[in-house]
């Protein structure tokens, strides 16, 4: 099964009409749309309450540290 993100660059990456752009942007929006609901209830559950704040904090880093990386 593709993930929202998956089927969005695909859109874009494999069609040339324009209506792709409106199904890259459909996607995309369902994609960050479920990332932050999902997200906020997994890492307690996961990992606890106790240290959540460090928890969330080092994955953030890592994210931006991944963004710099890739640029």
């Amino acid at each position: 099964m593709l993930s929202a993100t998956a089927g969005a660059n695909l859109a874009i990456g494999l069609w040339s009409a324009p209506a792709s752009i409106l199904i890259f942007m459909a996607l995309m929006g369902v994609s960050f749309g479920l990332y932050a609901p999902l997200f906020g209830a997994v890492w307690p559950e996961r990992y606890g309450t106790a240290h959540l704040g460090a928890i969330k904090s080092l994955v953030r880093a890592l994210m931006v540290f991944g963004t710099a990386v890739g640029a």
